[in-house]
């Protein structure tokens, strides 16, 4: 008897150091500890929110480190300066919430609504984006080096001022969107739609920009002919004031597409633009008017650039849209010298500049 007692304890034993691991994996994750409170500073790292209402929820400063969010509703929460590096949202709602100052990076965000949404000054390197709607969203001055935005709608989102060097923003919509000051080094933009976009001093040297859309886009009112008196430099409007350099400064006209009379398209704005080395194959330049901006070592084979303009830009090894490699304007480029074209010009991108951003 005592050796079958002695099996069946040792069975029992084995038995239950097999289901161990299995216990382990099902436990609650706070197991041994109480679960998070909700509340400014509140220490959830790895805690599964998922389905709570937690819209206009303070969340400032929490630990959200590694956490689990699906379909939690998140509208209009106060997230600012917290930790979601990691975490894992998926549907949720983010619509109008304060991320400023968040930490993001590695996270992985997944058919999430983050219109309106604040992120200035937000690291998000790393992090997952593909497919979220981040429309009119704030991101200017955050940290998007290495994320992925893959079809991402950016239309009127400000990224001004941020650091998206490496990023993929393929096949995303940044219609519309502000991407002033911007590095873009290396980025991958193809077949992204940058229409009626404003990127005044972006940085794009090396970008991937095959098949993108930078050309018109129909914004409704028509702009001045060249009998309206010309703006000139120095008298932009109040969209962009923020690209003076200071009081008394000569801030530069800006450019943008130069619709034929009958027609509102508009382009991308192109003031400053550094498009050095940058892959621009088969894109559509339509109607672009660019200043002062470079474009050496560019590849331009195949693209579209009836009706643009270019003055005072860079040419340097530039592989022209008919593909010969040239070193001035490309052939058929329009570059306006005469003082009336020039002024015409500047008159039509000064204002496009002071139209109202975001657009109606």
């Amino acid at each position: 008897m005592a050796g079958s007692s002695r099996s069946i304890h040792l069975g029992l034993a084995l038995a239950v150091t097999s289901l161990l691991p299995l216990a382990v994996a099902f436990a609650p994750r706070w197991q041994g500890q109480p679960p998070c409170r909700i509340g400014p500073g509140a220490r959830c790292a790895g805690a599964d929110l998922s389905g709570r209402d937690l819209a206009r929820a303070n969340l400032r400063r929490a630990d959200l480190r590694g956490a689990r969010l699906v379909g939690t509703d998140l509208e209009e929460a106060d997230l600012r300066q917290a930790d979601l590096h990691g975490a894992t949202l998926i549907g949720v709602d983010l619509a109008r919430a304060r991320l400023q100052g968040s930490r993001l990076g590695e996270a992985l965000l997944l058919s999430c609504d983050l219109e309106s949404a604040d992120l200035g000054g937000a690291d998000l390197r790393g992090a997952r984006l593909d497919g979220n709607d981040l429309e009119s969203a704030r991101l200017s001055w955050s940290l998007l080096r290495g994320a992925q935005l893959r079809g991402v709608d950016l239309e009127s989102a400000d990224l001004s001022g941020s650091d998206a060097r490496g990023a993929d923003f393929s096949g995303a919509n940044l219609g519309r969107a502000r991407l002033v000051a911007g590095r873009f080094e290396s980025a991958l933009l193809e077949g992204a739609n940058l229409a009626s976009a404003r990127l005044e001093r972006a940085r794009l040297a090396g970008a991937d920009l095959r098949h993108a859309h930078l050309g018109r886009r129909r914004i409704g009112a028509t702009p001045p002919d060249g009998s309206r008196p010309a703006i000139g430099v120095g008298q932009a409007g109040g969209a962009d004031r923020s690209s003076a350099q200071g009081p008394g400064a000569s801030e530069p006209a800006a450019v943008g597409a130069e619709p034929d009379a009958d027609d509102g398209g508009v382009g991308a704005l192109l003031v400053d633009t550094d498009f050095t080395g940058a892959d621009l194959r088969w894109s559509d330049l339509t109607g672009v008017v660019m200043l002062r901006g470079s474009l050496r070592q560019a590849r331009l084979e195949g693209a579209r650039t009836q009706g643009s303009r270019w003055l005072d830009v860079a040419f340097g090894a530039t592989r022209c849209p008919d593909g010969v490699r040239r070193s001035v304007a490309c052939s058929g480029f329009l570059v306006p010298s005469a003082g009336v074209e020039r002024s015409r010009a500047e008159a039509r991108v000064a204002w496009l500049r002071s139209r109202s951003w975001p657009e109606d």
